[in-house]
């Protein structure tokens, strides 16, 4: 028990980094229709800016990898939703 405190006290901003990725997916969702697609991506990079402040090259790599695949899963979605009323 004490090392899973431990191992998360050491990565504290690594799980508040994915925390702020599921946030910003959520609220992205809502304002898909109201705001471009590259707003939405520019607020993507605020979870790897604030990862990468800590000085982990590690940990960003995995923040900025997140931070695609969220995108591109929260587009993908409204990508097959206009294919199928086309």
């Amino acid at each position: 028990m004490r090392k899973l405190y431990d191992f998360f006290l050491l990565n504290r901003y690594l799980f508040q980094a994915l925390i702020s990725l599921l946030l910003i997916t959520l609220i992205g969702k809502m304002f898909t229709d109201s705001s471009d697609i590259i707003n939405i991506a520019l607020i993507y990079i605020l979870p790897v800016v604030l990862i990468a402040m800590h000085g982990d090259m590690r940990s960003t790599l995995f923040i900025a990898s997140h931070s695609v695949i969220f995108l591109v899963m929260q587009h993908s979605v409204l990508l097959l939703a206009l294919l199928q009323v086309l």
